[in-house]
């Protein structure tokens, strides 16, 4: 069992492995003419000075130290271990990530992870979602869970403590759901209804309209997919499976080239988020309608 003096300097070292080793403060923000008091709060980074967002006067800072603290608790309670992490946008959102075992879906195997984020800005509470990686290609697909209110306001330690179990254990239970759903994708083969369904709702085009009325920047990017769904099928097959990773690839490598940060934020928060999770669930529905379900005799 390892003691104090060990597990300090573990946390330390996800501190500073992750850049998050730094403090906010809260701090009541004055009118620009005649500098009277506001009812707003702004948070701020104290190692920098870098403004966060806004929030109210009942607002509680939870420094990512006490954050790391609980997780700490909780995935000893699990035997797990927090392996990763970072922050976007200036660090008004942090994120530590938990190592679960491989997966094997397909053609590839998978790291799976679950995301332990919170907010500075007070956009959001602590939550936990599933962020998976397809090995093969480095396709990242991030499921957001609930968040979770009770934990940043319940005073008790051994309650808050409860809470982020529980909590963990769900996360863990529809994370192992969601590699059971990419299993069945790769059952079903791809046909060109879901390619026309998918695309069209990515791209916001009638793909029977005619040619000259889709916008050149709209026929590069169907294009650019397109050629992400073949190479896709040759990675995985011509399987639901594959057009999923293709939407993936898409989001992930196609929306923002050129700043990992952005790409992260996207992915985890923004428009690949949205259009990820949209194929997820339009996938899903698809195969929902097209599995005959055997019912018992009784």
């Amino acid at each position: 069992m390892k003691n104090s003096v060990a597990i300090f300097e573990e946390k330390l070292n996800v501190l500073e492995n992750t850049n998050t080793n730094w403090t906010v403060r809260k701090e009541p923000l004055v009118s620009q003419v005649g500098n009277k008091p506001t009812s707003i709060y702004g948070i701020f980074r104290s190692d920098n000075g870098q403004f966060l967002g806004n929030v109210k006067e009942r607002y509680t800072c939870y420094q990512n130290h006490e954050m790391l603290d609980l997780l700490f608790d909780t995935t000893n309670v699990l035997d797990l271990k927090v392996t990763n992490g970072g922050y976007l946008q200036n660090g008004s959102k942090v994120y530590y990530q938990i190592a679960l075992p491989d997966a094997y879906v397909g053609k590839s195997n998978m790291k799976r992870n679950i995301s332990a984020l919170n907010s500075h800005d007070g956009s959001m509470s602590i939550a936990f979602g599933s962020t998976n990686t397809v090995v093969v290609c480095q396709n990242t697909f991030h499921r957001a869970y609930k968040s979770l209110d009770k934990v940043k306001h319940t005073i008790n330690a051994g309650e808050r403590l409860k809470v982020m179990v529980e909590n963990l254990k769900l996360a863990i239970q529809n994370d192992n759901k969601l590699i059971e759903k990419f299993k069945v994708m790769c059952d079903f083969e791809l046909k060109d209804e879901m390619i026309a369904k998918i695309t069209t709702k990515m791209f916001n085009v009638d793909l029977n309209g005619k040619i000259n009325e889709v916008s050149t920047r709209k026929r590069n990017q169907i294009q650019t997919f397109s050629n992400n769904l073949m190479t896709e099928i040759n990675l995985e097959g011509k399987t639901l499976w594959g057009l999923f990773n293709a939407v993936t690839r898409y989001t992930n490598y196609e929306m923002h080239t050129k700043d990992t940060d952005q790409q992260v934020e996207s992915i985890m928060f923004g428009s690949g988020y949205g259009l990820s999770n949209m194929a997820f669930d339009e996938i899903m529905s698809y195969i929902e309608k097209n599995t005959i379900e055997l019912i018992p005799v009784k």
